[in-house]
């Protein structure tokens, strides 16, 4: 009975030592598999990071060439209504100008109508 109670106590020592083993070996994968996770995830937030930093530094970029186009089509949208503008003013002149030859015109042809009939008449008196 004696051998049976010390073979019985072996495998416990024996299998308590084995369990010990086991559970040193799985705190070891434990503790390192932590610090490889913290490590990837120190790397994947740097390269998050520095992608953070690219798309900033896209985006003022392409703000910077918006608002120079913004500013270049708003500067042609200016020069377009003052060029308007001027285009109208001597369209206005030219058209006063056409309406005055006409009028003038007008006046002369029939100056130079009733003229003809005043002397034709004289001459058939």
């Amino acid at each position: 009975m004696q051998a049976v109670i010390q073979n019985n106590d072996d495998l416990m020592q024996k299998y308590s030592a084995e369990l010990q083993q086991y559970q040193s070996e799985v705190a070891t994968e434990v503790q390192e598999f932590q610090q490889n996770l913290e490590g990837d995830l120190r790397v994947w937030q740097a390269e998050r990071q520095t992608d953070i930093q690219k798309y900033s530094a896209e985006l003022q970029k392409y703000q910077a060439e918006t608002s120079e186009k913004l500013q270049k089509v708003s500067s042609g949208h200016q020069n377009a209504s003052y060029y308007s503008q001027e285009a109208k003013k001597y369209y206005d002149w030219a058209l006063g100008e056409i309406n005055m030859y006409i009028q003038n015109n007008s006046k002369m042809i029939n100056t130079q109508i009733a003229a003809q009939a005043q002397a034709a008449a004289q001459q058939r008196r």
